[in-house]
């Protein structure tokens, strides 16, 4: 199957006890210098950490760093992505945290799943608006979260997420507000659902819903 090319940016860098190990274990060998050894070499393990003794994955001068993949044959492959860089004698860092990439047999990213709000409060307010408050707390413990919030509003009938058009969006945040309206309150029965939104992927989150049952309004008093 033919390989696939990811770039890499350049996270995790070395650090400066990586750089201080490496030059412990070289005192009283010699290297000879070459500049266009100086660069970043990207090493790869498929479904486990990356085996630094093999040929490397990748090699650029300045990133981001172009390297090939063998996407699975069947469901997904987790890729094991560790960046060195590579100094003019030709020294790797020797820093070995890496990042994960989810791959498919087309060799996309699989990004993962979006966790739906998880608390949803409507309050009415003055003029016939409607405040909005919701909670998105996967913006910290999803993988790779959303980054917008949609409002849907149905009066009478429940909204339908993906299908309507949101009355409000904003960028996805642990917490949420809008103020949205005029909308009739006499008698009314007011459908809102709540989801988040990855751009990315164009993925949409299950909706959080709430119902809101507005009494009719009182008769207007007449002069008599």
């Amino acid at each position: 199957m033919a390989a696939t090319r990811l770039s890499l940016i350049g996270t995790p860098e070395p650090t400066a006890t990586s750089r201080a190990a490496v030059a412990g274990s070289l005192r009283g060998r010699a290297r000879i210098a070459n500049d266009s050894a100086v660069g970043f070499a990207v090493y790869v393990g498929y479904d486990e950490p990356p085996d630094f003794t093999a040929e490397r994955d990748g090699f650029a001068a300045a990133k981001p760093v172009e390297f090939a993949i063998v996407p699975p044959l069947a469901g997904t492959s987790d890729l094991y992505v560790v960046l060195r860089e590579v100094n003019k004698y030709g020294v790797e860092s020797q820093n070995q945290q890496t990042k994960t990439i989810t791959i498919d047999t087309n060799g996309d990213e699989v990004l993962g799943p979006v966790s739906a709000p998880e608390s949803l409060v409507v309050q009415t307010t003055i003029d016939d608006f409607f405040q909005v408050l919701m909670t998105y707390p996967g913006i910290l413990t999803d993988a790779n979260p959303a980054d917008t919030w949609r409002l849907y509003v149905g009066q009478g009938a429940a909204p339908t997420p993906g299908v309507d058009v949101p009355v409000a969006t904003g960028s996805a945040l642990e917490y949420g507000v809008a103020v949205v309206g005029p909308y009739p309150t006499g008698g009314v029965t007011y459908h809102f659902a709540v989801t988040v939104y990855r751009t990315e992927d164009a993925t949409e989150s299950a909706a959080l819903t709430e119902e809101l049952v507005l009494g009719a309004d009182p008769d207007t008093p007449v002069s008599v």
